[in-house]
């Protein structure tokens, strides 16, 4: 039982993001009509429409979800007003279907 704590306590520290790793890293995200992508220093990813399954709103942020436990958070704060807000609500109901 003591071996197996002392490899938990080693893989967890294994396991977590460098100070200036991409985890951490600035980035910039682009969301248009192929898609969202996110870029960073030394990273590019790209997700088009079809691999986004579900959209939830909440009161801050939009969590565009790719699987039951990963999405792009997209906070409201990023938009310059209201405006354009509802330009992404657009974008979004266009490109997801709705959860069944």
């Amino acid at each position: 039982m003591f071996l197996h704590i002392g490899c938990v306590k080693y893989n967890f520290r294994r396991m977590t993001p460098w100070k200036d790793g991409i985890v951490f890293s600035p980035s910039q995200m682009v969301i248009n009509e192929t898609g969202i992508e996110t870029r960073q220093e030394n990273c590019r990813s790209m997700s088009n429409w079809l691999g986004v399954f579900a959209v939830k709103e909440a009161e801050e942020h939009f969590f565009l979800m790719v699987d039951n436990c990963a999405g792009y958070v997209v906070p409201k704060r990023a938009f310059a007003d209201t405006a354009k807000l509802e330009e992404f609500r657009a974008l979004l109901a266009a490109h997801v279907m709705p959860p069944a």
